[in-house]
């Protein structure tokens, strides 16, 4: 269960009935909700059953975690809005702030094992300020170990694909440029402002496919 407030957002998780397998899982179809839509479909279904009509009400809260997220400093504060569905993969609990600082968590305690912050520029009037989310990647081949064969993907309103190792959030150096890939390279549009990422990217093999945000009527150079 999530509570969400616009600025200084809490993320609480519900206890009393807990599903102590799923704090373990170790690869994102391992887990009930491994990716943003609960599966690699998008489906959004829960097979979980121990929390149920009869026992719902005797939920407690188990612990809360706070992102400090409040908009300083933020061009457009008033349209930060937390949208966000943590992941559950690798044992621990993804979710990112509107502002696309992205955080892991343990997901039995809340207690936070990793914070990376891209540093997006606050000063730019985005015309949306959200974010929905992260995306997993676990290198298939076996053979291949040490740092990002775990990885979280995400982009940014302003606009970068980011990867990070799943375990650390240190930036993977061999994606991109330090970890990072400038979407609006080659863009024509104008308002670059008005260019974002809000949702999370999809996955499929060893391919990153990302969406766009684009507002109505912006001219380009042509």
């Amino acid at each position: 269960m999530r509570t969400l407030k616009r600025f200084g957002i809490v993320i609480a998780m519900a206890g009393a009935v807990v599903i102590a397998g799923t704090a373990l899982a170790q690869t994102p179809d391992a887990s009930d909700w491994g990716y943003y839509g609960g599966d690699m479909f998008g489906q959004r279904f829960s097979r979980l059953n121990e929390i149920n009509r009869k026992n719902v009400t005797h939920l407690t809260v188990a612990w809360t975690y706070r992102t400090g997220e409040n908009g300083a400093g933020f061009a457009r504060a008033n349209k930060l809005s937390f949208e966000a569905t943590p992941v559950l993969a690798f044992g621990l609990l993804y979710l990112e702030t509107p502002t696309n600082i992205v955080i892991a968590l343990d997901p039995e305690t809340g207690v936070q094992r990793w914070r990376f912050d891209p540093h997006i520029d606050r000063s730019r009037q985005y015309a949306e300020a959200s974010s929905r989310g992260v995306s997993i990647w676990e290198d298939s081949d076996s053979r291949h170990t040490g740092a990002c064969t775990r990885r979280i993907l995400t982009g940014t309103l302003d606009a970068r694909l980011l990867a990070m190792d799943a375990a650390t959030g240190e930036p993977c150096k061999d994606f991109g440029t330090g970890g990072q890939v400038d979407l609006t390279s080659g863009l024509r549009i104008r308002d670059r402002a008005n260019y974002l990422v809000t949702s999370p990217p999809a996955i499929y093999g060893n391919v990153v496919v990302v969406g766009a945000a684009i507002g109505d009527n912006r001219a380009s150079d042509v």
